[in-house]
């Protein structure tokens, strides 16, 4: 197994791993260790991510989006009847702004 020195640590970063480590119970290399292991799992995705084509949705995804919280919005607004709630507290517009009844 090879060895690695880090030198030159700013002492706010090396507190904070020294309280990274102390409230997870490991040693600081243990937390170096599991930090570094999650950084390059994460460039690995993205690379990953990178490399895949491109889908042609047909139409750009905010609008799928907009178009999905719609129909969520109206399905929510139904299971309330006129009658249930006083005027005020009726739904008339979905969390993105969008007109729902």
């Amino acid at each position: 197994m090879a060895n690695l020195q880090v030198k030159n640590i700013p002492d706010t970063l090396h507190e904070r791993l020294r309280s990274y480590a102390r409230e997870n119970r490991c040693s600081i290399s243990a937390a170096v260790l599991a930090a570094l292991e999650r950084e390059l799992a994460m460039w690995e995705w993205r690379g990953h991510m990178a490399r895949r084509p491109e889908s042609d949705l047909g139409v750009d995804a905010a609008t799928l989006i907009a178009e999905e919280r719609l129909s969520r919005d109206r399905e929510i607004g139904s299971w309330y009847p006129d009658d249930h709630l006083p005027r005020g507290e009726r739904p008339s517009r979905g969390m993105d702004g969008i007109d729902i009844g």
